[in-house]
């Protein structure tokens, strides 16, 4: 295949890309038309995506974690050398064949001797014949990797992330090979010690390594709950470890959702009466402390476990004693649509619309949306100028509903006296008043709405041409005052931007000639800022 890729990438992962391709690590090799997929055998096993236009590179893919922070990876050039030069005729597998079994043995057995690294990566590919290692052991061998990933000053930074994600995959990707051959028990016992160094890690973590760390071990955990039986122990297990996360919310301080596993043991109505008094004790917990966000999810499992075990009165008394919170608010809302009579819905939202402002925009447009769904005429209009002029002031889309509840000739009318309401209120106006103009296409009045507050280029459209000359009067006044002070090489590139722009209003060159050489006889020794000017006349 003539394909010209080595341009494309940097030489360090050229070189790595070729060493991984000579040593035959490209393996399922599928090209359709110009889509190519293979996987590629190193330490771990990638899957490599790669798509092709006119021999060149259109889309590439790894999924290693390298891939994830620089878009190039040995494993995607190891693929495409294989495009290239095709299948090594000497490739690792046709030369392990060839060696005696004794002599690849002993050479196997001493290599794995010397090197402790590689010994474990034999025993987690062989796992099922090794004796199963113990807790002590698997937590001497993630301190380890953290201590080498860390390097000599203890710290794992920016830089060295990478290697703790890698480090910790292998061991991931060992307790996931156990949860495939129904070892819970073990899978569980490697994720859980992962687990608990999170919350001790001394690394920068601003790349996000613990939460992919810990994503990591959750898809073992989850893979453990739906395969392993009701009854297992390790199902007990892992809900003992939910249960200490929900009450210490250790790793929720480090961005780690590790509490939404309380949501599997819900959907399978294990545990419910522990959820309960767990999730009620940690929410009384959370009272006193700033974390709404928290709060709001745990109510929200709270609200689930008791859909499930339809306890209506439990969710109702449940939502009435934290309506502070809008998802509650919503929920309570929801529920009473079903179960009350209009009237008595139309008085909740109105008696919590003073008590909660931080729900003000929920409570107006679920009112509007009653009123407008039962023909309620007078109650909709009352209700929408209320919102426009209070609970959510000077909303345009707001202005546009209102004007579509008059006729022509009675919304001239109308209309001055929301416009003499803006202009009375000591909010800030400026940009509602702008709109109604554009809207009513009332040009004048935007003109000195905007010239009178200095942005008058952001409603250039809208101006012109009618306000051509004086927009560009406006301009030059602006300039003048940018030539006071400007002292500086990007001073003078944004008085030539000014400059281009009145070039571009004066279309006649009346006023853009004379002023330039007012600039230039005004300013003659400011040899950078004429530059600058002569840059922007051409």
């Amino acid at each position: 295949m003539n394909l010209d890729f080595e341009k494309e990438f940097s030489q360090a992962i050229l070189e790595k890309g070729l060493d991984y391709y000579n040593k035959g690590c490209v393996k399922n090799l599928k090209v359709d038309g110009n889509w190519i997929e293979a996987l590629v055998k190193g330490s771990h096993q990638y899957h490599v995506s790669i798509e092709l236009k006119e021999n060149k590179i259109v889309y590439s893919q790894c999924d290693c974690p390298y891939f994830w922070d620089h878009e190039e990876c040995k494993h995607v050039v190891a693929v495409l050398y294989r495009l290239v030069k095709g299948k090594q005729e000497n490739d690792l597998s046709s030369i392990l064949d060839k060696i005696n079994e004794k002599d690849l043995k002993s050479f196997l057995a001493d290599l794995m001797a010397d090197d402790d690294k590689l010994y474990d990566l034999f025993r987690r590919r062989f796992s099922q014949y090794f004796p199963k290692i113990s807790a002590q052991a698997y937590a001497k061998k993630i301190e380890d990797v953290i201590k080498w990933a860390a390097g000599d000053d203890g710290f794992i930074d920016y830089r060295e992330g990478e290697k703790y994600v890698q480090g910790m995959q292998e061991f991931i990707d060992e307790a996931f090979d156990f949860a495939i051959k129904s070892d819970y028990e073990m899978a569980f016992l490697i994720v859980k010690i992962i687990l608990e160094t999170l919350s001790d890690a001394d690394m920068d973590g601003s790349n996000g390594e613990l939460e992919i760390v810990a994503n990591g071990c959750i898809d073992v955990i989850l893979k453990i709950l739906d395969e392993a039986s009701k009854d297992d122990k390790t199902v007990r297990d892992i809900f003992e470890c939910v249960i200490t996360e929900l009450k210490t919310q250790e790793l929720a301080n480090y961005g780690i959702e590790f509490g939404d596993l309380i949501e599997n043991f819900i959907e399978k109505k294990l545990f419910l009466d522990e959820c309960e008094s767990t999730l009620k004790e940690t929410l009384k917990q959370l009272e006193n402390q700033n974390r709404s966000y928290t709060k709001e999810r745990y109510l929200a499992y709270l609200t689930e476990l008791y859909d499930v075990t339809n306890n209506k009165e439990k969710k109702i008394n449940l939502l009435e004693s934290n309506l502070e919170v809008l998802e509650v608010f919503k929920e309570c809302v929801c529920s009473m649509m079903e179960t009350n009579e209009l009237k008595d819905v139309i008085e909740f939202l109105q008696k919590y619309q003073k008590i909660y402002p931080q729900h003000q925009k929920y409570i107006t447009n679920k009112l509007l949306e009653i009123y407008e769904t039962n023909n309620m005429l007078n109650e909709y209009k009352e209700e929408l100028y209320n919102a426009f002029f209070e609970y959510d002031k000077f909303n345009f889309e707001k202005y546009l509903t209102i004007k579509k509840l008059f006729n022509e000739n009675d919304w001239l009318k109308e209309r001055e006296n929301i416009l003499d309401k803006i202009k009375k209120s000591t909010s800030n106006n400026q940009e509602i008043l702008a709109n109604i103009y554009i809207e009513e296409k009332m040009i004048d009045e935007l003109f000195e709405l905007v010239s009178s507050k200095g942005n008058f280029n952001s409603y250039e459209k809208y101006l012109l041409p009618k306000y051509r000359d004086e927009l560009i009067m406006l301009n030059i006044k602006e300039v003048e005052k940018l030539l006071l002070f400007a002292s500086n090489r990007s001073n003078y590139r944004a008085i030539a931007r000014e400059l281009k722009n009145i070039k571009r209003l004066d279309i006649d060159e009346k006023y853009i000639n004379d002023f330039v050489a007012f600039i230039k006889k005004q300013y003659p020794k400011k040899k950078a800022l004429l530059q600058e000017i002569s840059y922007a006349m051409f």
